[in-house]
């Protein structure tokens, strides 16, 4: 008997113990099978030399490394999505849990499933997707109205168009990675609110669209992958890093910061224009070097007022291959 199959068997075995003990509390056997779906993960991924920082992120590696079907991952992130929540049915949760480990098996160890196994497990029903996909889109600007929290979706409209839309949140599979973002909006953030929503699907919806001062309106249901908040803020990370020393945090260093004079030389400013560069060609990789260079001005003007021409001369020669070997790599 091979390895895989002594482990497979072994999971089993255990399942059957935590399903058989029902003298146990709901909470404990819950418990149990996500320690053991856990144990499963951490076996399945125990010679990757990769830092897992959360058991999301090591799951999310073994998906992608055993080719895992969708409809698994569903089962697997569905359960323990679930295992956490205040009020949750216990009966349907525990069944969840139990087909989670099930397929957790089959997908990591190639276990085939004893008939005594799912005599103990009740058939598994999982919800129909209601909609279909009819369009996607690489990014949509968006305005958030209304939270409804029951049905884990935002309600606003578009940016520009000003259709209704529905924007859906917490979607297994989907974007349930972005958890923490959105309790971050719901703590911190008042409405209404800008997010820009990245790589989304548009579902069908069965509504017709409305006329509203003679503009034909349609409501989008939108299942985004990533969401950016607050898009027209840029957070300068390293200025919050600068707060943080190895004596404790000092918040008052920014702000001192800023009535400091700036150091420049060709190297700092060359390594500035390269970021800038880069910033412009993932928005247009068509963009032409003797289009683009001029902007480069009006993001420090100071700076470029105090150099010699001959200086600014020698800057933009090197920039100029600074931006092609950037606009060749991400072409490649």
């Amino acid at each position: 008997m091979s390895k895989n199959a002594e482990l497979a068997k072994l999971y089993y075995i255990e399942l059957r113990k935590i399903i058989e003990k029902t003298s146990s509390v709901e909470k404990e056997r819950e418990r149990a099978l996500i320690q053991l779906l856990q144990a499963i993960i951490i076996q399945a991924t125990i010679n990757e030399k990769l830092a897992f920082t959360t058991f999301f992120s090591r799951l999310a590696y073994a998906f992608q490394k055993y080719s895992v079907a969708p409809r698994t991952q569903f089962i697997i992130n569905e359960f323990r999505r679930n295992i956490f929540k205040k009020e949750t049915d216990h009966e349907k949760l525990f069944m969840l849990g139990g087909h989670a480990i099930v397929e957790a098996v089959k997908s990591f160890f190639y276990g085939e499933i004893s008939t005594d196994i799912l005599s103990l497990l009740p058939t598994l029903v999982l919800p129909q997707r209601s909609t279909k996909i009819i369009k996607k889109r690489a990014m949509m600007r968006v305005v958030i109205l209304n939270d409804d929290f029951e049905l884990n979706q935002f309600t606003g409209f578009e940016n520009n168009t000003h259709n209704k839309v529905r924007v859906l949140y917490n979607v297994t599979g989907v974007n349930e990675n972005f958890r923490e973002s959105i309790e971050a909006i719901k703590k911190y953030f008042t409405l209404p609110l800008t997010l820009n929503l990245i790589d989304v699907e548009i579902l069908e919806t069965s509504k017709q669209p409305l006329t509203v001062n003679h503009q034909s309106l349609t409501e989008y249901i939108l299942q985004p992958r990533a969401f950016v908040i607050e898009p027209d803020y840029l957070m300068d990370v390293t200025a919050v890093a600068e707060c943080f020393k190895y004596n404790g945090t000092e918040i008052n260093k920014h702000i001192i910061n800023k009535f400091l004079p700036l150091d420049f030389s060709q190297s700092i400013t060359l390594g500035n224009i390269a970021n800038f560069f880069l910033d412009e060609l993932v928005a247009d990789s068509n963009a032409e070097f003797q289009k683009t260079f001029p902007k480069v001005f009006k993001s420090n003007p100071l700076v470029f007022s105090l150099m010699e021409s001959s200086m600014v001369r020698d800057i933009q020669t090197a920039s100029q291959i600074h931006w092609v070997n950037i606009k060749r790599v991400l072409l490649e």
